[in-house]
């Protein structure tokens, strides 16, 4: 969507809802969340948004972690980060110059990479054919994208990424795909947001997945190869620590930074309640 992209689009919409406290749509609302710039906008309309609203703050949390974080390095107008929000729910964002100018999601969180029952990205023609073939209703449907897809639905097994990867590293062929699918997903994001935003000089890992699962972090990483990505095995052996997991010599660096979603959901609460 052109309206995901660009500086000058995000200082138009901002005055626009700062003047008339209207949302237009969800692309408007996400930028509004990872802007700051929720203050003067309808509160029935955020209501209503609740549950995307709650997710993008979770990746404004995110940015603001990451840029308190790097801001000794460079200055935060020179940064181009990508950060993979992956748990349960799954999303990446390219932030450019301490803004948002793209997610992973879309009108809903179902969209972008394949989650633990979500089941991301699909082909339009998926759902009709599924639909036709098995003579399922729409809520039958979005039931089966929200609920019964993603790595578990690949997988056929419960619905934790550490069963599935430890189903996968003992030869489960179809866990294998499952955690396969999930590492190409992420990795093709972050290639992607290369290109949004003509390079890239952080990536981030953040949410359980990204903070705890070691293999799918250096899975991730060896994809990206060819962007200079080289991560360090000592460094990437942790979990839930604030660190760096890349070489010295790396072309990217590579952070992982633990999130504090319910705290920032709390805060931005409080200041819309004011």
């Amino acid at each position: 969507s052109p309206t995901r992209k660009g500086d000058k689009r995000n200082g138009i919409l901002s005055g626009k809802v700062a003047k008339n406290g209207n949302i237009r749509d969800y692309t408007d609302l996400l930028h509004l969340v990872i802007l700051n710039n929720l203050q003067n906008t309808n509160a029935e309309l955020i209501e209503e948004k609740k549950p995307q609203c709650e997710r993008l703050i979770r990746l404004n949390h995110s940015a603001r972690r990451q840029m308190k974080v790097l801001k000794d390095n460079k200055n935060i107008k020179d940064l181009k980060i990508v950060t993979c929000h992956l748990g349960q729910g799954s999303s990446i964002c390219a932030v450019e110059g301490g803004k948002s100018i793209d997610t992973s999601m879309g009108l809903t969180p179902l969209g972008g990479i394949p989650m633990v029952t979500r089941s991301g990205d699909l082909d339009p023609s998926v759902l009709t054919y599924i639909m036709k073939k098995e003579n399922i209703s729409a809520g039958e449907m979005e039931d089966i994208l929200n609920k019964k897809s993603g790595v578990a639905g690949i997988s056929g097994l419960a619905p934790d990424f550490r069963v599935i990867e430890t189903a996968s590293n003992e030869g489960d062929e179809k866990a294998e795909i499952a955690m396969e699918s999930f590492k190409y997903a992420v990795a093709s994001y972050i290639a992607k947001y290369a290109v949004a935003m003509n390079g890239v000089d952080y990536f981030i890992f953040t949410g359980g997945v990204g903070e705890n699962q070691i293999n799918i972090r250096k899975g991730i990483c060896e994809k990206l190869g060819f962007m200079g990505v080289e991560i360090d095995a000592d460094e990437n052996n942790m979990r839930g620590e604030e660190k760096v997991i890349s070489k010295p010599e790396s072309k990217v660096k590579v952070y992982v930074i633990p999130t504090n979603e319910e705290l920032m959901i709390a805060k931005e609460t409080m200041r819309l309640a004011k």
